[in-house]
């Protein structure tokens, strides 16, 4: 198993994923942090994930904002949130749940057959945004998290509208 690495909020980058970060959590003994533990533990584990993506979907059925992305989505959101649940658990630092019911995340691959441009990237940004303000009251873990989904998001576009804006 790969070792796990502290966090240095100032020179993390966006593309790394957080399933390998820990969280300094306990005091300070001769300069180093007593313990550590997964930033999925530190904002709470499953309920806060569980809470997240659910407020996540009902936001995308609510926001106007969100119109775009909405509608490249079912009718039931029901199988999206188990999914985004999944996912979220493992990159967080959980158990890699999605991994062991669908193989690697490959998630653009796996969108591809959703036209994903400007709007439908700022209507899922939008949504992620406020679920993730309304659930997650860490402002460490929002500064290292933000920039990484903000990133994934904009990858995800496959329309030429979809991105290339920053």
């Amino acid at each position: 198993m790969a070792r796990a690495r502290r966090v240095d909020l100032k020179s993390e980058r966006a593309h790394i994923p957080l399933s390998g970060i820990v969280w300094p959590t306990g005091l300070r003994y001769g300069g180093r942090m007593a313990t550590t533990k997964p930033l999925y533990d530190l904002i709470g584990g499953e309920p806060v994930v569980r809470a997240l993506t659910r407020r996540f979907y009902e936001l995308m059925d609510s926001l106007p904002e969100a119109a775009a992305c909405r509608a490249v989505h079912p009718a039931s959101l029901d199988g999206s949130e188990a999914k985004l649940f999944d996912y979220l658990t493992g990159w967080l630092g959980g158990p890699p749940i999605y991994v062991q019911k669908n193989g690697p995340p490959m998630l653009r691959a796996r969108h591809l057959h959703a036209p994903i441009g400007h709007d439908e990237i700022e209507g899922w940004l939008a949504c992620f945004r406020q679920a993730w303000a309304e659930t997650v009251p860490n402002e460490a873990a929002t500064a290292v998290v933000m920039p990484r989904v903000q990133a994934l998001a904009r990858h995800m576009g496959n329309r030429p509208d979809g991105a290339v804006r920053p």
